[in-house]
């Protein structure tokens, strides 16, 4: 790795500028952390001061498992059974100055035993190789990340399609998808529960229609100038006797009083008239519930005075 890049790794213990010293060969050891970012310090077996040998193989073989034979890679059957083996090698020793832990943007996206970072310099010159496995970079501003987006999605799709690359707006892309899918299912399941309950407030309301209608054929009850006219040939005072107020085992007089006091306009006084084995309410004016009331608060203040 290049210094740019591996001044991101979160170092556990030592310390990664000895990577850069001039004519030592340091290392850096890399441990995995848990689902909580808390290092899993038994996730490798090197230790500060550890002496690591990496080996860089020139020239290898293929021979059978077998036999023990050396097989031509050109002339390899597709079911022969083959392994490979260095022939030409160099081993290079390593000194562990650091521990640290490679954040998942920057890391290989594959996972396996006794990883460890080299500088970038002393692994061109150790491999032989000409280029590093990963580098990293920022950009100025949000139109230099346009550009670049678009000129390595180019490269990568079309002249170099074994490559692959990721930015933020790739994080941003998946996030977002991530998200539509919690509205969309947010969305129908919305839906769902508000076309049940529209229709169950049609089905409420038609029944509630249905009903009234079968009761009003079932009982054949009287129009409006009929009860009128059976109001005027009754007598008062049967009425009043008859029955008075609300009917029994709905509400008690004291809270019929104190309804009517606070709230006249809402729940006037009624009274009942019984008719072919029905009761039909009938609701008082306002002037004779003031007068009820003022009867009522002069009987009570009798009452107070006759006390004291």
């Amino acid at each position: 790795m290049d210094a740019y890049t591996r001044d991101h790794l979160n170092v556990l213990k030592g310390d990664q500028s000895t990577l850069d010293h001039p004519g030592t060969r340091n290392i850096a050891a890399v441990y995995s952390t848990d689902d909580y970012d808390n290092p899993v310090m038994d996730s490798h077996w090197a230790k500060i001061g550890d002496t690591v040998t990496l080996r860089y193989v020139e020239e290898f073989e293929f021979y059978d498992p077998f036999t023990g034979e050396v097989l031509d890679p050109k002339n390899i059957p597709d079911d022969q059974p083959y392994r490979t083996r260095a022939i030409k090698y160099r081993d290079i020793d390593y000194t562990v100055t650091a521990l640290v832990d490679v954040p998942y943007p920057l890391s290989y996206r594959y996972y396996g035993s006794d990883e460890f970072i080299l500088n970038d310099q002393t692994f061109i010159q150790d491999s032989s190789t000409s280029s590093i496995m990963l580098y990293a970079f920022d950009m100025q501003d949000e139109a230099a990340v346009q550009n670049m987006e678009t000129f390595l999605a180019d490269a990568t799709q079309n002249e170099l399609s074994s490559y692959d690359f990721e930015s933020k707006a790739t994080y941003a892309a998946e996030f977002e998808d991530f998200r539509n899918m919690f509205l969309m299912l947010g969305g129908v399941l919305s839906f769902i529960v508000g076309l049940v309950g529209m229709l169950n407030f049609f089905n409420a309301v038609l029944t509630g229609i249905i009903c009234r209608m079968l009761w009003i054929k079932k009982n054949s009850p009287i129009s409006c100038s009929r009860l009128g006219c059976l109001l005027l040939e009754k007598k008062k005072t049967d009425i009043l006797s008859d029955v008075r107020g609300t009917p029994e085992g709905i509400r008690t007089p004291d809270l019929l009083v104190r309804s009517q006091t606070l709230y006249p306009a809402e729940l006037p006084a009624h009274f009942a008239v019984p008719f072919a084995d029905c009761f039909y309410i009938i609701s008082c004016h306002d002037q004779e519930v003031k007068k009820f009331f003022l009867v009522f608060l002069k009987f009570c203040g009798a009452i107070f005075v006759a006390f004291n």
